[in-house]
Protein backbone atom coordinates (compact mmCIF):
# COMPACT_ATOMS: atom_id res chain seq x y z
CA UNK A 1 0.00 0.00 0.00
CA UNK A 2 3.23 2.32 1.05
CA UNK A 3 4.76 1.78 -2.64
CA UNK A 4 1.40 2.50 -4.16
CA UNK A 5 0.73 5.50 -2.73
CA UNK A 6 4.11 6.69 -3.30
CA UNK A 7 3.69 5.71 -7.08
CA UNK A 8 0.54 7.78 -7.37
CA UNK A 9 2.47 10.63 -5.84
CA UNK A 10 5.38 9.92 -8.43
CA UNK A 11 2.60 10.72 -11.23
CA UNK A 12 1.41 14.09 -9.97
CA UNK A 13 5.43 15.05 -10.12
CA UNK A 14 5.92 14.54 -14.21
CA UNK A 15 7.10 18.15 -15.57
CA UNK A 16 8.06 17.36 -19.38
CA UNK A 17 4.49 16.00 -20.18
CA UNK A 18 2.36 17.60 -22.86
CA UNK A 19 -1.18 18.87 -22.84
CA UNK A 20 -2.03 16.27 -25.33
CA UNK A 21 -0.62 13.28 -23.22
CA UNK A 22 -2.09 15.27 -20.14
CA UNK A 23 -5.55 14.79 -21.27
CA UNK A 24 -5.15 11.43 -22.47
CA UNK A 25 -3.81 10.30 -18.86
CA UNK A 26 -6.74 12.55 -16.96
CA UNK A 27 -8.79 9.01 -16.01
CA UNK A 28 -5.28 7.66 -14.49
CA UNK A 29 -4.64 10.62 -13.04
CA UNK A 30 -8.12 11.15 -10.99
CA UNK A 31 -7.89 7.36 -10.60
CA UNK A 32 -4.30 7.91 -8.50
CA UNK A 33 -6.24 10.91 -6.18
CA UNK A 34 -8.82 8.52 -5.96
CA UNK A 35 -6.58 5.90 -4.56
CA UNK A 36 -4.90 7.90 -2.17
CA UNK A 37 -8.03 8.29 -0.09
CA UNK A 38 -9.13 4.44 -0.96
CA UNK A 39 -6.00 3.34 0.80
CA UNK A 40 -6.29 5.84 3.78
CA UNK A 41 -9.55 4.42 4.44
CA UNK A 42 -8.20 0.72 4.33
CA UNK A 43 -5.23 1.40 6.18
CA UNK A 44 -5.89 4.33 8.24
CA UNK A 45 -2.03 4.98 8.94
CA UNK A 46 -1.91 6.24 5.72
CA UNK A 47 -4.36 8.85 6.08
CA UNK A 48 -1.80 11.61 7.15
CA UNK A 49 0.37 10.66 3.99
CA UNK A 50 -2.18 11.02 1.67
CA UNK A 51 -3.11 14.24 3.27
CA UNK A 52 0.39 15.71 2.67
CA UNK A 53 0.64 14.49 -0.69
CA UNK A 54 -3.19 15.80 -1.90
CA UNK A 55 -2.41 19.09 -0.47
CA UNK A 56 1.10 19.51 -1.81
CA UNK A 57 -0.64 18.67 -5.12
CA UNK A 58 -2.91 21.77 -4.87
CA UNK A 59 -0.59 24.01 -2.81
CA UNK A 60 2.69 23.25 -4.32
CA UNK A 61 1.29 22.68 -6.67
CA UNK A 62 1.48 19.62 -9.02
CA UNK A 63 3.30 20.99 -12.12
CA UNK A 64 0.45 18.92 -13.86
CA UNK A 65 -1.68 21.42 -12.59
CA UNK A 66 0.13 24.48 -13.06
CA UNK A 67 0.32 23.55 -16.94
CA UNK A 68 -3.03 23.26 -17.48
CA UNK A 69 -3.87 26.48 -15.62
CA UNK A 70 -0.88 28.04 -17.91
CA UNK A 71 -1.76 26.96 -20.89
CA UNK A 72 -5.63 27.87 -20.61
CA UNK A 73 -4.20 31.41 -19.18
CA UNK A 74 -2.06 32.54 -22.02
CA UNK A 75 -4.47 30.78 -24.42
CA UNK A 76 -7.71 33.12 -23.41
CA UNK A 77 -4.75 36.03 -23.30
CA UNK A 78 -4.04 35.67 -26.56
CA UNK A 79 -7.49 35.07 -28.11
CA UNK A 80 -10.38 36.88 -25.90
CA UNK A 81 -8.51 40.48 -24.77
CA UNK A 82 -10.65 42.25 -22.57
CA UNK A 83 -13.74 40.62 -23.04
CA UNK A 84 -15.80 37.95 -21.02
CA UNK A 85 -15.92 34.21 -21.44
CA UNK A 86 -18.12 33.21 -24.48
CA UNK A 87 -19.54 30.24 -25.78
CA UNK A 88 -17.05 29.98 -28.17
CA UNK A 89 -14.35 30.04 -25.75
CA UNK A 90 -16.34 27.32 -23.32
CA UNK A 91 -15.86 24.67 -26.41
CA UNK A 92 -12.70 25.25 -27.32
CA UNK A 93 -9.76 23.26 -26.60
CA UNK A 94 -8.59 25.37 -24.15
CA UNK A 95 -11.55 25.36 -22.02
CA UNK A 96 -11.57 21.94 -22.13
CA UNK A 97 -8.23 21.97 -20.88
CA UNK A 98 -9.55 24.18 -17.84
CA UNK A 99 -12.50 21.44 -17.23
CA UNK A 100 -9.55 18.85 -17.24
CA UNK A 101 -7.88 20.87 -14.60
CA UNK A 102 -11.21 21.21 -12.22
CA UNK A 103 -11.72 17.85 -12.47
CA UNK A 104 -8.14 16.94 -10.81
CA UNK A 105 -8.32 20.01 -8.37
CA UNK A 106 -11.91 18.87 -7.15
CA UNK A 107 -10.94 14.87 -7.06
CA UNK A 108 -7.84 16.18 -4.99
CA UNK A 109 -9.93 18.37 -2.23
CA UNK A 110 -12.66 15.64 -2.36
CA UNK A 111 -9.70 13.21 -1.42
CA UNK A 112 -8.42 15.45 1.33
CA UNK A 113 -11.84 16.00 2.96
CA UNK A 114 -12.54 12.14 3.40
CA UNK A 115 -8.83 11.84 4.52
CA UNK A 116 -9.49 13.96 7.25
CA UNK A 117 -12.57 12.16 8.35
CA UNK A 118 -10.37 9.05 8.48
CA UNK A 119 -7.36 10.49 10.60
CA UNK A 120 -9.47 12.13 12.71
CA UNK A 121 -10.18 8.92 14.67
CA UNK A 122 -6.97 8.93 16.15
CA UNK A 123 -5.70 12.51 15.59
CA UNK A 124 -8.81 15.12 16.81
CA UNK A 125 -6.57 17.96 15.82
CA UNK A 126 -5.97 17.13 12.67
CA UNK A 127 -8.49 19.33 11.09
CA UNK A 128 -7.13 22.41 12.86
CA UNK A 129 -4.14 21.70 12.02
CA UNK A 130 -4.76 21.62 8.24
CA UNK A 131 -6.36 24.83 8.38
CA UNK A 132 -3.39 26.19 10.27
CA UNK A 133 -1.05 24.97 7.18
CA UNK A 134 -3.60 26.76 4.48
CA UNK A 135 -3.60 29.50 5.80
CA UNK A 136 -0.24 29.67 5.78
CA UNK A 137 -0.40 29.16 2.29
CA UNK A 138 -3.00 31.96 1.66
CA UNK A 139 -1.02 34.59 3.08
CA UNK A 140 2.05 33.83 2.14
CA UNK A 141 3.84 35.22 -1.04
CA UNK A 142 4.13 38.17 -2.71
CA UNK A 143 0.03 38.82 -2.55
CA UNK A 144 0.00 41.85 0.18
CA UNK A 145 2.65 43.76 -1.67
CA UNK A 146 2.16 42.98 -5.43
CA UNK A 147 1.68 45.99 -7.45
CA UNK A 148 0.38 44.20 -10.27
CA UNK A 149 -2.14 42.00 -7.97
CA UNK A 150 -5.18 42.97 -10.46
CA UNK A 151 -3.96 40.97 -12.95
CA UNK A 152 -3.68 37.72 -10.46
CA UNK A 153 -7.05 37.12 -11.46
CA UNK A 154 -8.81 33.64 -10.67
CA UNK A 155 -9.86 32.04 -13.86
CA UNK A 156 -13.06 31.66 -15.54
CA UNK A 157 -15.33 30.90 -12.40
CA UNK A 158 -14.34 33.46 -10.18
CA UNK A 159 -14.32 36.53 -11.95
CA UNK A 160 -14.82 38.17 -15.68
CA UNK A 161 -11.79 38.03 -17.53
CA UNK A 162 -11.01 41.44 -17.94
CA UNK A 163 -7.65 43.79 -18.22
CA UNK A 164 -5.47 40.73 -17.90
CA UNK A 165 -3.91 40.94 -21.81
CA UNK A 166 -2.90 44.62 -20.97
CA UNK A 167 -0.88 43.60 -17.53
CA UNK A 168 0.03 40.71 -19.25
CA UNK A 169 2.10 42.68 -21.74
CA UNK A 170 3.47 45.07 -18.87
CA UNK A 171 5.32 42.53 -17.04
CA UNK A 172 7.99 40.05 -18.12
CA UNK A 173 7.72 35.66 -18.52
CA UNK A 174 9.36 34.82 -15.23
CA UNK A 175 6.72 37.29 -12.98
CA UNK A 176 4.23 36.59 -15.09
CA UNK A 177 4.61 32.90 -14.37
CA UNK A 178 5.35 33.67 -10.50
CA UNK A 179 2.30 35.92 -10.58
CA UNK A 180 -0.32 33.12 -12.32
CA UNK A 181 1.24 30.26 -9.39
CA UNK A 182 0.57 32.47 -6.99
CA UNK A 183 -3.19 33.03 -8.13
CA UNK A 184 -3.01 29.34 -8.31
CA UNK A 185 -1.94 28.83 -5.46
CA UNK A 186 -4.82 30.86 -3.55
CA UNK A 187 -7.72 29.87 -5.55
CA UNK A 188 -7.12 25.82 -4.84
CA UNK A 189 -6.33 27.16 -1.11
CA UNK A 190 -9.61 28.69 -0.89
CA UNK A 191 -11.54 26.20 -2.55
CA UNK A 192 -9.66 23.59 0.21
CA UNK A 193 -11.41 25.68 2.98
CA UNK A 194 -14.52 26.24 1.55
CA UNK A 195 -15.23 22.65 0.87
CA UNK A 196 -13.78 21.78 4.14
CA UNK A 197 -15.89 24.10 5.66
CA UNK A 198 -19.12 21.56 4.21
CA UNK A 199 -17.54 18.49 4.47
CA UNK A 200 -16.43 18.78 7.82
CA UNK A 201 -18.88 20.92 9.53
CA UNK A 202 -19.94 18.56 11.83
CA UNK A 203 -16.29 18.64 13.68
CA UNK A 204 -16.25 21.14 15.98
CA UNK A 205 -15.69 24.68 15.63
CA UNK A 206 -14.78 23.78 11.92
CA UNK A 207 -17.44 26.40 10.17
CA UNK A 208 -16.19 29.33 12.70
CA UNK A 209 -12.20 28.14 11.88
CA UNK A 210 -12.98 28.67 8.00
CA UNK A 211 -15.23 31.66 8.48
CA UNK A 212 -12.61 33.71 10.46
CA UNK A 213 -9.82 32.79 8.20
CA UNK A 214 -11.81 33.99 5.34
CA UNK A 215 -12.56 37.28 7.29
CA UNK A 216 -8.89 37.71 7.80
CA UNK A 217 -7.84 37.30 4.08
CA UNK A 218 -11.34 39.62 2.71
CA UNK A 219 -10.22 42.38 0.88
CA UNK A 220 -7.16 42.30 2.81
CA UNK A 221 -5.79 43.59 -0.25
CA UNK A 222 -9.09 44.01 -2.17
CA UNK A 223 -8.26 41.97 -4.80
CA UNK A 224 -10.30 39.18 -7.57
CA UNK A 225 -10.11 36.61 -5.18
CA UNK A 226 -12.29 38.20 -2.53
CA UNK A 227 -15.27 37.18 -5.33
CA UNK A 228 -14.18 33.43 -4.51
CA UNK A 229 -14.02 34.09 -0.96
CA UNK A 230 -18.00 35.48 -1.14
CA UNK A 231 -18.70 32.91 -3.04
CA UNK A 232 -17.05 29.83 -0.79
CA UNK A 233 -18.90 31.76 2.43
CA UNK A 234 -22.29 31.87 0.40
CA UNK A 235 -22.18 28.54 -0.12
CA UNK A 236 -21.21 27.76 3.59
CA UNK A 237 -25.00 29.92 4.31
CA UNK A 238 -26.43 27.04 2.78
CA UNK A 239 -25.47 23.83 4.42
CA UNK A 240 -26.51 24.15 8.33
CA UNK A 241 -24.77 26.20 10.15
CA UNK A 242 -24.61 27.36 14.12
CA UNK A 243 -27.06 30.08 14.98
CA UNK A 244 -24.04 32.06 15.73
CA UNK A 245 -21.78 31.37 12.17
CA UNK A 246 -25.11 32.56 10.47
CA UNK A 247 -25.26 35.74 12.09
CA UNK A 248 -21.60 36.57 11.85
CA UNK A 249 -21.95 35.73 7.98
CA UNK A 250 -25.03 37.82 7.32
CA UNK A 251 -23.38 40.60 9.64
CA UNK A 252 -20.06 40.50 7.58
CA UNK A 253 -22.40 40.55 4.00
CA UNK A 254 -24.15 43.81 5.61
CA UNK A 255 -20.74 45.28 6.16
CA UNK A 256 -19.47 44.62 3.29
CA UNK A 257 -22.77 46.05 1.20
CA UNK A 258 -22.83 49.45 3.29
CA UNK A 259 -19.40 49.62 2.97
CA UNK A 260 -18.78 49.60 -0.62
CA UNK A 261 -22.55 51.66 -1.20
CA UNK A 262 -21.83 54.19 1.32
CA UNK A 263 -17.89 54.18 2.25
CA UNK A 264 -16.58 56.23 4.89
CA UNK A 265 -13.69 58.30 4.10
CA UNK A 266 -12.38 58.60 7.70
CA UNK A 267 -8.40 57.93 8.22
CA UNK A 268 -8.78 56.40 11.17
CA UNK A 269 -11.44 53.87 9.82
CA UNK A 270 -10.56 50.24 8.77
CA UNK A 271 -12.75 50.39 5.96
CA UNK A 272 -10.33 52.87 3.71
CA UNK A 273 -7.12 52.57 2.84
CA UNK A 274 -4.48 54.76 1.15
CA UNK A 275 -3.46 54.29 -2.52
CA UNK A 276 -4.74 52.17 -5.27
CA UNK A 277 -7.30 50.31 -2.53
CA UNK A 278 -9.19 53.15 -1.07
CA UNK A 279 -12.34 51.13 -0.52
CA UNK A 280 -11.54 48.03 1.34
CA UNK A 281 -14.08 45.60 0.15
CA UNK A 282 -14.98 47.52 -3.03
CA UNK A 283 -14.29 44.04 -4.93
CA UNK A 284 -16.94 42.03 -3.30
CA UNK A 285 -20.53 43.99 -3.00
CA UNK A 286 -21.65 42.43 -6.43
CA UNK A 287 -20.52 39.11 -4.95
CA UNK A 288 -22.40 39.31 -1.87
CA UNK A 289 -25.32 39.91 -3.91
CA UNK A 290 -24.91 37.11 -6.09
CA UNK A 291 -24.23 34.67 -3.09
CA UNK A 292 -27.37 35.94 -1.43
CA UNK A 293 -29.15 35.06 -4.47
CA UNK A 294 -27.35 31.79 -4.83
CA UNK A 295 -28.34 30.96 -1.37
CA UNK A 296 -32.10 32.40 -1.58
CA UNK A 297 -32.16 29.96 -4.19
CA UNK A 298 -30.90 26.36 -2.76
CA UNK A 299 -31.30 27.05 1.38
CA UNK A 300 -33.33 24.31 2.55
CA UNK A 301 -36.24 24.55 5.41
CA UNK A 302 -38.91 26.69 5.81
CA UNK A 303 -37.60 27.87 9.39
CA UNK A 304 -34.12 28.51 7.31
CA UNK A 305 -36.02 30.41 4.64
CA UNK A 306 -38.08 32.98 6.92
CA UNK A 307 -34.58 33.56 8.75
CA UNK A 308 -32.54 34.39 5.30
CA UNK A 309 -35.82 36.85 4.32
CA UNK A 310 -35.62 38.14 7.39
CA UNK A 311 -32.08 39.50 7.27
CA UNK A 312 -32.38 40.44 3.94
CA UNK A 313 -35.24 42.49 4.27
CA UNK A 314 -33.43 44.09 7.45
CA UNK A 315 -30.19 44.76 5.20
CA UNK A 316 -32.92 46.52 2.81
CA UNK A 317 -34.50 48.37 5.25
CA UNK A 318 -30.63 49.48 6.71
CA UNK A 319 -29.73 50.80 2.90
CA UNK A 320 -33.00 52.40 2.64
CA UNK A 321 -32.14 54.53 5.94
CA UNK A 322 -28.28 55.26 4.59
CA UNK A 323 -29.40 56.29 1.01
CA UNK A 324 -32.09 58.52 2.67
CA UNK A 325 -29.14 59.92 4.33
CA UNK A 326 -26.87 59.97 1.11
CA UNK A 327 -29.56 61.80 -0.93
CA UNK A 328 -29.67 64.80 1.46
CA UNK A 329 -26.38 65.34 1.36
CA UNK A 330 -26.11 64.98 -2.89
CA UNK A 331 -29.48 66.58 -3.64
CA UNK A 332 -27.65 68.21 -6.54
CA UNK A 333 -26.32 65.27 -8.04
CA UNK A 334 -29.19 63.41 -9.39
CA UNK A 335 -26.69 60.48 -10.52
CA UNK A 336 -25.52 59.94 -6.76
CA UNK A 337 -29.15 59.99 -5.72
CA UNK A 338 -30.22 57.62 -7.90
CA UNK A 339 -27.19 54.97 -7.29
CA UNK A 340 -27.84 55.40 -3.53
CA UNK A 341 -31.39 54.83 -4.02
CA UNK A 342 -30.02 51.81 -6.91
CA UNK A 343 -27.85 49.84 -4.16
CA UNK A 344 -31.66 48.92 -2.15
CA UNK A 345 -32.75 48.06 -6.00
CA UNK A 346 -30.25 45.16 -6.20
CA UNK A 347 -31.46 43.45 -3.03
CA UNK A 348 -35.21 43.23 -4.69
CA UNK A 349 -34.84 39.98 -7.26
CA UNK A 350 -33.12 38.30 -4.12
CA UNK A 351 -35.98 38.82 -1.76
CA UNK A 352 -38.34 37.82 -4.90
CA UNK A 353 -36.37 34.34 -5.07
CA UNK A 354 -37.27 33.83 -1.61
CA UNK A 355 -40.92 35.13 -1.88
CA UNK A 356 -40.76 32.85 -4.73
CA UNK A 357 -40.61 29.48 -2.30
CA UNK A 358 -42.79 30.28 0.16
CA UNK A 359 -46.13 30.28 1.02
CA UNK A 360 -48.03 33.24 1.18
CA UNK A 361 -47.45 35.02 4.80
CA UNK A 362 -50.70 35.28 6.32
CA UNK A 363 -49.94 35.64 10.53
CA UNK A 364 -46.29 37.60 10.23
CA UNK A 365 -44.55 37.74 13.70
CA UNK A 366 -44.18 41.66 14.08
CA UNK A 367 -41.11 41.73 13.56
CA UNK A 368 -41.58 40.44 10.05
CA UNK A 369 -44.59 42.88 9.68
CA UNK A 370 -42.88 45.64 10.07
CA UNK A 371 -39.84 44.54 7.98
CA UNK A 372 -42.54 44.59 4.87
CA UNK A 373 -44.11 47.38 6.16
CA UNK A 374 -40.99 49.59 5.54
CA UNK A 375 -39.94 47.57 2.89
CA UNK A 376 -43.19 48.88 0.81
CA UNK A 377 -42.17 52.64 2.56
CA UNK A 378 -39.01 52.32 0.39
CA UNK A 379 -40.77 50.62 -2.37
CA UNK A 380 -42.72 53.81 -2.95
CA UNK A 381 -40.20 56.68 -1.43
CA UNK A 382 -37.70 55.74 -4.52
CA UNK A 383 -40.24 54.32 -7.05
CA UNK A 384 -39.65 50.58 -7.09
CA UNK A 385 -43.47 50.04 -7.08
CA UNK A 386 -44.16 52.48 -10.39
CA UNK A 387 -43.75 50.52 -13.94
CA UNK A 388 -44.41 53.89 -14.78
CA UNK A 389 -41.67 55.87 -13.65
CA UNK A 390 -38.49 54.61 -15.90
CA UNK A 391 -36.30 55.14 -13.66
CA UNK A 392 -35.42 50.95 -12.53
CA UNK A 393 -34.63 48.33 -14.62
CA UNK A 394 -38.11 46.19 -15.80
CA UNK A 395 -37.10 43.28 -13.47
CA UNK A 396 -37.24 44.73 -9.93
CA UNK A 397 -40.50 46.32 -11.38
CA UNK A 398 -41.42 42.52 -11.87
CA UNK A 399 -39.83 41.03 -8.88
CA UNK A 400 -42.02 43.49 -6.94
CA UNK A 401 -45.29 42.36 -8.32
CA UNK A 402 -44.54 38.81 -7.31
CA UNK A 403 -43.16 39.89 -3.65
CA UNK A 404 -46.61 41.62 -3.50
CA UNK A 405 -48.51 38.09 -3.86
CA UNK A 406 -47.06 36.63 -0.68
CA UNK A 407 -45.99 39.70 1.19
CA UNK A 408 -48.55 40.12 4.47
CA UNK A 409 -51.04 42.67 4.49
CA UNK A 410 -50.19 46.57 5.76
CA UNK A 411 -53.60 46.73 7.74
CA UNK A 412 -53.24 44.07 10.12
CA UNK A 413 -55.41 42.83 12.67
CA UNK A 414 -52.96 40.41 14.51
CA UNK A 415 -50.17 42.84 15.50
CA UNK A 416 -49.96 45.89 18.27
CA UNK A 417 -51.27 49.19 16.48
CA UNK A 418 -48.35 51.51 16.39
CA UNK A 419 -49.13 55.49 14.79
CA UNK A 420 -48.32 55.67 11.66
CA UNK A 421 -45.37 58.62 12.86
CA UNK A 422 -43.88 56.15 14.91
CA UNK A 423 -43.36 53.37 12.58
CA UNK A 424 -42.32 55.06 9.81
CA UNK A 425 -38.57 54.34 9.59
CA UNK A 426 -37.09 58.32 8.67
CA UNK A 427 -36.95 60.66 11.23
CA UNK A 428 -39.01 63.85 10.79
CA UNK A 429 -35.96 66.16 10.18
CA UNK A 430 -35.31 63.50 7.49
CA UNK A 431 -38.55 64.09 5.65
CA UNK A 432 -38.66 66.85 2.92
CA UNK A 433 -41.99 69.25 1.57
CA UNK A 434 -40.64 67.72 -2.12
CA UNK A 435 -40.76 63.91 -0.68
CA UNK A 436 -44.48 64.24 0.65
CA UNK A 437 -45.71 66.83 -2.07
CA UNK A 438 -44.06 63.94 -4.99
CA UNK A 439 -46.21 61.41 -2.87
CA UNK A 440 -49.38 63.34 -3.37
CA UNK A 441 -49.09 64.00 -6.56
CA UNK A 442 -49.12 59.98 -7.17
CA UNK A 443 -51.67 59.70 -5.03
CA UNK A 444 -54.11 62.69 -6.87
CA UNK A 445 -53.21 60.96 -10.79
CA UNK A 446 -54.12 57.17 -8.91
CA UNK A 447 -57.45 58.58 -7.92
CA UNK A 448 -58.35 61.65 -10.25
CA UNK A 449 -62.06 59.74 -11.09
CA UNK A 450 -62.76 59.93 -7.79
CA UNK A 451 -64.05 64.29 -7.20
CA UNK A 452 -63.52 64.36 -3.59
CA UNK A 453 -60.17 62.42 -3.21
CA UNK A 454 -58.13 65.69 -3.70
CA UNK A 455 -59.25 67.53 -1.08
CA UNK A 456 -58.31 64.54 1.33
CA UNK A 457 -55.24 63.42 -0.23
CA UNK A 458 -53.89 67.63 0.08
CA UNK A 459 -54.21 67.34 4.20
CA UNK A 460 -52.69 64.56 3.63
CA UNK A 461 -49.29 63.92 5.81
CA UNK A 462 -45.81 62.28 4.78
CA UNK A 463 -46.69 59.14 6.54
CA UNK A 464 -50.09 59.16 5.49
CA UNK A 465 -48.98 59.63 2.17
CA UNK A 466 -46.79 56.75 2.28
CA UNK A 467 -48.94 54.21 3.88
CA UNK A 468 -51.81 55.08 1.25
CA UNK A 469 -49.32 54.49 -1.34
CA UNK A 470 -47.92 51.23 0.14
CA UNK A 471 -51.44 50.09 0.64
CA UNK A 472 -52.16 50.85 -2.63
CA UNK A 473 -49.73 49.13 -5.18
CA UNK A 474 -49.41 46.13 -2.73
CA UNK A 475 -52.65 45.12 -3.29
CA UNK A 476 -53.45 46.22 -6.23
CA UNK A 477 -50.23 43.90 -7.48
CA UNK A 478 -51.49 40.93 -5.13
Amino acid sequence: AEKLCTKCAEKFSQETISIKLLAAQMPLLITSLEILSRLADKYQSLATYSIRVLCDFLTEPSPLLFKLYRHTSQKLDEEEQNSFITDDIKSSKEYRAFQIFEKLRDSAIEGICKSLFIRLNSDPKCVEALLTQLSARLASGPINDNSDWMFNIVLLDAAPLKRRTSVRQDIDKEKYGNLLQTSLVSHNTILTLGHMAIALKDVQHTQQSILARFQQRLGDPPSPLDILIINQIGCMLISSLPQATYEEIIRLFTEIIINSTFPINDSTNESTTTGRHPVKYKQASNAVINALANVAANIQGTVELMNLLTSILELFVQLGLRAKDASEKSTKNALKVSNTAGSLGVLIPVIAVVMQRITVISDPSERVFRLFQRFWFYCVLYGFADAEGGLWPTEWHDCVRLIATKSPTLVSQSVSYVPLKAAMPLKPEQITKEDNTGLKSKLNAIFSTYLNAKAFIDRFGFEQSAYTLSVYYLETYR
